[in-house]
């Protein structure tokens, strides 16, 4: 009798114990699964709005999204991202293959970027309990600012192409019609936030009262700013050995206003986007 009873006991065991087996390991594949969907997901998500943006030179949001990326879900799932997104785009782009030097730089930052989002994650916790206390300043800001570009285009098209590029005045325009058309692309943006803030205006009122300083949000722009600077400085340098016979003050003149497009771009994006792209993903 007693004997039974132990064999009982230990086939319970035994069963309790491949039960606690079989769920640790489905649980791992389940997480395991959840990370390759993230993967994908934001890898596609970053190389098709690139594809989208590429006619606008220096207008990115890939940088942004590989960040936001790694700021949800680890440096790990950042780097992924990031090399998955720029190993095809850089690789399949529609102004032709980058010779290699300058594509394993680009391949490189853009896995830095995911890298950079996983440590603010890990570093600043307190950063992701950020929210937005007034979707509607929020929005007008957003189009405030894109209505400010368009006028700062404007001004720079009243300066004669002659006295900035002197022989590449071709240049000016390109210059000054990227302030334009990230003006129009600002001035929409702001009008749904605005909207939604209105018609939500009690229930975010209670929801987001703990919300973003002015502080978080110039840290994420001061490192939109950084890792924008060193991108273009790095590539710069590899565009003066491969076309310019090592000279990189002539490579940063010719790029110079591309170079501050992208600058401009990247500060503001990385300030406006981050915060609320990470409350609506997060909450999913």
């Amino acid at each position: 009798m007693f004997k039974r009873e132990t064999e009982k006991q230990e086939s319970t065991e035994h069963k309790s114990y491949e039960n606690t087996k079989n769920s640790a390991e489905s649980f791992m594949y389940q997480r395991l699964s959840i990370k390759i969907t993230l993967v994908s997901v934001f890898a596609a998500l970053s190389i098709g709005v690139s594809y989208v943006l590429a006619p606008l030179i220096n207008i990115e949001l890939m940088s942004v999204l590989l960040f936001i990326a790694g700021f949800l879900y680890g440096k790990y799932i950042g780097v992924f991202v990031g090399l998955i997104s720029s190993i095809i785009y850089y690789g399949w782009n529609p102004f032709g293959v980058p010779p290699i030097p300058l594509y394993l730089v680009c391949v490189s930052l853009m896995a830095f970027v995911g890298f950079i989002g996983g440590l603010v994650k890990k570093s600043k916790p307190s950063i992701t309990k950020i929210k937005i206390k007034r979707l509607i300043d929020v929005g007008i800001a957003v189009s405030a600012v894109g209505v400010g570009l368009i006028l700062l285009g404007y001004f720079f098209s009243l300066i004669p192409a002659l006295q900035v590029f002197p022989g590449r005045e071709y240049l000016w325009p390109m210059f000054y019609n990227t302030f334009y058309i990230i003006g129009i692309i600002l001035i929409p943006v702001g009008i749904p936030i605005s909207i939604i803030g209105i018609i939500n205006r009690k229930k975010l009122s209670e929801e987001y009262l703990q919300i973003a300083n002015l502080k978080n949000i110039l840290k994420l722009a001061s490192i939109g700013l950084l890792y924008t600077f060193i991108f273009e400085m790095l590539t710069t340098v590899v565009f003066a050995y491969l076309y310019y016979n090592g000279n990189i003050m002539i490579a940063f003149a010719v790029g110079f206003p591309f170079t501050l497009i992208h600058l401009i771009f990247n500060t503001i994006i990385f300030a406006a986007l981050v915060l609320p792209i990470h409350d609506a993903v997060a909450s999913i």
